[in-house]
């Protein structure tokens, strides 16, 4: 198993959040290697100290801590991101915003200009179904007026 794998369950063991999986993992490593034992010895040191120790521990210890070690770690507090790249983000999310609302809007009116020519046709429709209803029968009689005959010789 990885070197740095058991030193995170050896930690979490002590923590008291390690699964039973990993602590038969962590006690087989243990008994097969003296580093880890110890390393797992100074850890169990190192709890015992601190529960008897009643100080609570300052919260602004831990950014000494990081800035001496000077590894891999980050400061919360120092991001990748400038500030005007979250206000760049925050304004273009505002504008297309407004601009959805704008939409709406329009297509709202197209709506209601739809639904109002939709209405103008049936209102004519009714009408013109109004005035062929109201004429009496037409009857149509075809009449020749002037009849031309063709005759084949």
């Amino acid at each position: 198993m990885e070197k740095d794998k058991i030193f995170i369950i050896m930690n979490e063991y002590i923590d008291g959040v390690c699964t039973l999986e990993n602590e038969k993992i962590m006690f087989s490593e243990l008994a097969q290697n003296d580093n880890y034992r110890s390393y797992f010895r100074n850890l169990n040191n190192l709890k015992k100290i601190s529960n008897l120790t009643d100080e609570k521990y300052p919260t602004h210890l831990d950014k000494i801590v990081l800035k001496s070690i000077k590894g891999n770690f980050s400061s919360p507090e120092k991001t990748n991101y400038r500030s005007w790249v979250i206000g760049l983000s925050f304004a273009f999310s505002i504008i297309i915003i407004l601009f959805s609302f704008i939409l709406v809007k329009e297509n709202n009116q197209f709506k209601y200009e739809i639904s109002q020519a939709i209405n103008k046709v049936n209102e004519q429709d009714k009408k013109i179904e109004l005035l062929i209803n109201s004429y009496s029968g037409i009857e149509v009689n075809t009449s020749f007026d002037k009849e031309i005959l063709i005759k084949s010789n």
